[in-house]
């Protein structure tokens, strides 16, 4: 809800209001310009005191080859999307360079006030704001963020020259001189620039992993949680902030998780353990699949060529999901007497039949071009029909 006032804003790190969705926490993931470059690392956020939403991302550049590290403030609305452990920007590096100078002094109504303005967007406070779908946003991408983000419309980022410094809070450096070679604002370009270069050339993050089974044991103090995979392995879990845990599209609490339910764990090894990703319960019926399969031919015409990583993690969603029914129809199998069992065979057959289909699909996607994209979607579209088809025998 608008106010004529700001609220008070927090540091998540000093102690901050709680967030209102845990998927809002995405310290550590990197920052990515329009342009796909690198920009920094999301260090910290600024959270407000009254509706416990995620206002500004501060991001950090630099601190490489001996150079200062240098923070930047950026609006949640300048964020078009979350994808992976990376939020991307709707602007270039320049453009955050050049944003009013950031020290943790200036954060007062003024300085957020200019800051809002240079990104182009209304103050969270003003009436007429909306919260833009930060960090949940949908196919159709930049456009239907920009629409709900409180964006006011044409305008761009202004030159710091363009607006006052009284009215943006900016630190003007002096000129430079020989005591003085480098001013700030050529500091936090160049700090910008090697952030770049060194995240380019840093390892990727390990990529998440999926396993499916039982609950066997929830530890909500500890944030734990323990599953016996289908193999019969048993893997223990943190839930970690930004941790995704949901059921029927709801978030669910990591203390509501009951022993003995069939679950899909989408996770990351990182600092010697297993995280948490992503938690929901495994499909294992006919109905929730062709549902889950629905959607997202629903949703695929949406993605365009620039958005093929999020179409991609979508396909590889339908294909989890299929695994899910797999693996409960080969368990029924196990139990079923000879005629049953052979019924099960034959659909389990059918069904890994076109779980091979749709994979050669996801396969196309990495190495699609951009002239031959709607060709890459019809061909996961009929796929997924063939699937819906077979579903409903």
């Amino acid at each position: 809800m608008a106010s004529t006032t700001p609220s008070t804003l927090r540091r998540i790190s000093d102690s901050g209001p709680p967030l209102a969705t845990p998927a809002e926490d995405v310290r550590g993931r990197r920052v990515v310009d329009a342009a796909g470059e690198a920009v920094g690392v999301v260090d910290d956020l600024y959270v407000d005191d009254r509706e416990n939403r995620v206002r500004f991302l501060l991001a950090a550049s630099g601190g490489f080859l001996g150079l200062a590290e240098v923070e930047f403030l950026i609006p949640v609305g300048a964020v078009t999307r979350v994808a992976g452990a990376a939020v991307h920007l709707g602007r270039t590096r320049d453009e955050v360079a050049d944003a009013p100078a950031y020290a943790p002094r200036l954060v007062d109504e003024r300085y957020l006030a200019g800051l809002a303005a240079y990104y182009g967007h209304r103050p969270y406070w003003e009436p007429g704001y909306a919260y833009p779908p930060f960090p949940d946003y949908p196919a159709a991408g930049v456009s239907a963020a920009a629409g709900r983000c409180g964006l006011i419309p044409e305008s761009r980022p202004a030159p710091a020259s363009d607006v006052p410094a009284e009215g943006r809070g900016i630190v003007r450096p002096e000129p430079p001189t020989e005591e003085q070679p480098m001013d700030n604002h050529r500091r936090r370009r160049l700090a910008v620039l090697v952030a770049g270069l060194v995240l380019a050339a840093a390892p990727a993050a390990a990529e998440p992993e999926v396993v499916r089974g039982q609950v066997t044991k929830v530890a909500s103090a500890a944030d734990r949680l323990t599953i016996r995979t289908t193999a019969g392995k048993e893997i223990t879990f943190a839930a970690v902030p930004g941790s995704r845990l949901e059921a029927d599209g709801k978030p669910l609490a990591l203390a509501d998780l009951k022993e003995g339910r069939r679950v899909r764990v989408t996770y990351r090894e990182a600092a010697g353990r297993k995280e948490v990703v992503a938690l929901k319960p495994a499909v294992v019926t006919d109905e929730a699949l062709k549902k889950e399969v629905g959607q997202a031919l629903a949703a695929a015409k949406q993605y365009t060529f620039q958005q093929k990583d999020e179409y991609a993690e979508r396909v590889r969603g339908v294909i989890a999901d299929l695994d899910d029914r797999i693996d409960r129809l080969e368990a029924e199998a196990k139990d079923a007497g000879a005629e049953a069992e052979a019924k099960l065979r034959a659909r389990l057959a059918d069904l890994k039949k076109h779980r091979t289909a749709l994979k050669d699909r996801l396969d196309k996607v990495g190495s699609a071009a951009a002239d031959a994209w709607d060709d890459v979607k019809d061909g996961f579209s009929a796929a997924a029909r063939e699937l819906e088809r077979v579903l409903d025998f």
